[in-house]
């Protein structure tokens, strides 16, 4: 029987032991079979006692009830010898019963509290109050190291975590030793060094605090699990109390357990360190309902941070990795529990989560109990009216980002039946504009006559979406997906050109612009202004038989609609008339008063001035958008002809009193103005079409006040040549 020696009850496998320890009996070849059946039979009866063991590591008997003595004595004896047939004998047992003071290894002097403890589990045992007590040695150097710092926190020895704001504390302070980068037998710096010294003073207090063994009251009607967490930058943590009732109505809260974490060294934001603490909780509570026998009424577990509620009840899936796995986890485990929010100033696990000396500690009421029935109850009430935090920043940072899609739905059922109504578009569009012009008469004072351009406009826009709404259903968004278009597609060729800027867009611009926005969203490569695009005409349809069969050039046009074109063709052609007209007149107007005018005040006056004025009036050019300005721009053109073209012919005749050499300037003068006349049009022409409308404008601007430069240059040297010259200049 030597093997059952080497039975071990701190492994919690003790079943699987002792069949492990059967077959190796079973395996010997005994003497004699009722040997080996005596064998199994003790195996058998050892067990069940081993069973009882690991269950009961202390049994509280009340003093008056006799029968129940007697019973544990019996109990006792029988236990007693069981363990010594196996090989074993019994190292403690202690009791503050008198009849059992004849058995006790330790016995007790029930009149001496300081006799009656005895050292368990780390923990001091006071029979005299039934309470646990601590004792700490404490090590003073004059001088501390890391290796100091370490060896004190392991001597506050403290398993159920009663201890846990001064252990939070040490564990923070050894935290930064730790930054520092110091090594173990280093001297810590002077501020540390106080630091610690004040602590390690302290912890002498914890010989004064006594913790009640029992948590229970005598007739328990109800138990109540009550658990907190809390977090810092510093720390983390959770503490769980025992709430019981009696029958008779009496409350009693008492601290039963914690645990804590120091934060990372990295840092976190305090919303996760307080979802990491209640997991945290969340864990310990299992395992203190595990551990208990009796029978548990309810959890309510507490914590005072708002987020860390909002994403408990916030489904794990729209949240971002870190929150969401916790979270998870926390919703798995916690189902049978309520979670509830406290203020900070009523949860007692801020002070593990902040670290407290033993001085401060030992006086904290609200450490040992907890917080009172009344505080909790109010906390209760008021935890059904705070609701989900989900505007909160730090909410929404720890949330997934979502893509929003805009789906629209289209009711196409009046305009397909206004599409399929007639293949002539110009009739579509005439119909479409009567409906709108009768809703604009019904709501405002009615309008009489022909349509007007506005209104035609108008009637072509809704037509768009519908046109392309029927194609892309009809043919699976072909021309979203395609990059190339085959000669099999729906897809076809046609003329759309795009409007100039700022004129009214037309159907068929409308309808390029639209395809030219899908062909950048799939990243086609658009096609240059004013080029032949390809068009999108989904077949047997009236808009595209109607282009089909017509085309264009042939569409037939309605009286109305032939008349409107008409007047706006004669509008445009006068408009542009008169402006092309304006610089001749005012320039035949003006030449007669700048004759006598240079005979006065010279020729480099009326030259400067018309440089000035050729200048300004090609910038009110490059910058007009209206008919005015450029009516203005082009008048001012005239002014500025005359007065460069009188001064210089009579500048020309000043200069060559021979009338051979002025013929010769002149005719170069002239030829230089009729080149300028034949390349200026092609040139403009180019430089609007690349570059821009108001390129031309500028460049003719740079090139006029180049030239005036220039020629009033030349007037000043030719001046300071030739004395007799009267030459007025500026």
């Amino acid at each position: 029987m030597e093997s059952v020696k080497l039975l071990n009850r701190r492994r919690s496998n003790l079943r699987g032991q002792l069949t492990k320890l059967a077959k190796a009996l079973a395996e010997e070849t005994p003497t004699d079979p009722a040997e080996l059946q005596a064998k199994l039979d003790f195996i058998v009866k050892l067990q069940e006692k081993f069973e009882l063991l690991k269950d009961e590591y202390y049994r509280t008997v009340p003093e008056e009830d006799f029968e129940e003595i007697e019973s544990s004595l019996a109990e006792m004896d029988d236990e007693i010898q069981k363990i010594e047939r196996g090989g074993m004998n019994l190292h403690k047992w202690c009791s503050n019963v008198p009849q059992f003071n004849e058995q006790d290894i330790f016995p007790f002097d029930r009149k001496s509290e300081q006799i009656n403890t005895v050292k368990t589990l780390g923990l001091l045992w006071n029979s005299f109050s039934d309470t646990f007590m601590y004792k700490v040695s404490v090590s003073k150097t004059p001088r501390f190291t890391k290796r100091d710092v370490l060896s004190q926190i392991s001597r506050i020895y403290d398993p159920l975590g009663l201890l846990t704001p001064v252990n939070s504390k040490a564990k923070i302070f050894m935290q930064q030793l730790w930054l520092l980068k110091l090594t173990w037998d280093e001297i810590l710096p002077s501020e540390l060094s106080h630091q610690w010294e004040a602590f390690i003073d302290t912890l002498q207090y914890l010989e004064a605090i006594s913790v009640p063994r029992c948590v229970l009251l005598t007739s328990v009607k109800s138990i109540i699990v009550q658990g907190f967490a809390d977090a810092s930058s510093k720390a983390y943590g959770a503490v769980v109390y025992i709430q019981a009732v009696s029958k008779t109505g009496e409350t009693r809260s008492q601290l039963l357990c914690s645990k804590s974490r120091v934060a990372p060294l990295k840092m976190m934001a305090i919303p996760r360190l307080e979802l990491a603490a209640c997991l945290l909780l969340v864990k310990l509570t299992i395992k203190v309902l595990a551990a208990l026998k009796e029978r548990v009424d309810s959890g309510k577990l507490w914590t005072d941070s708002s987020i860390a509620l909002s994403w408990i009840n916030t489904s794990p899936h729209l949240l971002k990795t870190f929150v969401a796995n916790r979270v998870s986890q926390i919703q798995q485990l916690s189902k049978d529990f309520q979670w509830r929010h406290i203020s900070s100033e009523c949860n007692p696990a801020d002070t593990l989560s902040r670290g407290l000396d033993a001085k401060t500690l030992a006086a904290c009421e609200l450490w040992w109990s907890g917080p009172g029935p009344s505080t909790l109850d109010i906390s209760t009430q008021d935890a059904v009216e705070i609701p989900i935090i989900s505007s909160d920043k730090l909410y929404c940072a720890e949330l997934k980002t979502v893509s929003k899609v805009t789906l629209t739905t289209h009711s196409s059922d009046f305009f397909e039946h206004l599409l399929n109504l007639t293949n002539d578009f110009e009739k579509l569009i005439r119909i479409l504009a009567f409906i709108f012009r009768f809703i604009y008469n019904c709501r405002y004072e009615k309008e009489t006559g022909f349509l007007s351009r506005e209104e035609f406009a108008r009637a072509e826009v809704p037509i768009i979406p519908a046109y392309l709404y029927e194609l892309h259903h009809e043919h699976d968004l072909e021309v979203l997906n395609a990059s190339e278009f085959t000669s099999k597609s729906v897809v076809t060729e046609s003329l759309p050109m795009e409007s100039p800027e700022g004129d009214q867009v037309t159907t068929t611009e409308s309808l390029k612009q639209i395809c030219d926005r899908l062909q950048d969203k799939e990243g086609i490569t658009p096609a240059p202004t004013r080029r032949r695009k390809q068009r999108v005409n989904p077949q047997k349809k009236p808009i595209t038989e109607a282009s089909t069969e017509t085309g264009p050039p042939t569409t037939t046009l309605s009286p109305e609609m032939k008349e409107l074109r008409h007047h706006e063709l004669v509008e445009e052609s006068v408009e542009v008339g008169i402006m092309f007209a304006s610089k001749p007149i005012v320039q035949a107007i003006t030449n007669p008063f700048i004759g006598p005018l240079t005979n006065r005040i010279g020729y480099s006056i009326p030259m400067f001035t018309g440089f000035v004025i050729m200048f300004l009036s090609t910038l009110l050019f490059a910058m007009g958008t209206n008919y005015a300005i450029l009516f203005i721009a082009r008048s001012l053109q005239g002014v500025g002809s005359a007065c460069t073209s009188v001064a210089g012919m009579g500048m020309l005749a000043a200069f060559y009193p021979d009338d051979r050499e002025r013929g010769n300037a002149m005719a170069l003068a002239l030829g230089g103005l009729a080149l300028g006349v034949m390349i200026g049009p092609p040139f403009g022409g180019v430089m609007y079409e690349f570059v821009g409308r108001a390129a031309p404008f500028l460049v003719l601007a740079f090139l006029s006040l180049f030239d005036g430069r220039k020629k009033l240059f030349f007037y000043w040297f030719y001046a300071m040549m030739d004395k007799t010259f009267q030459f007025n200049g500026l």
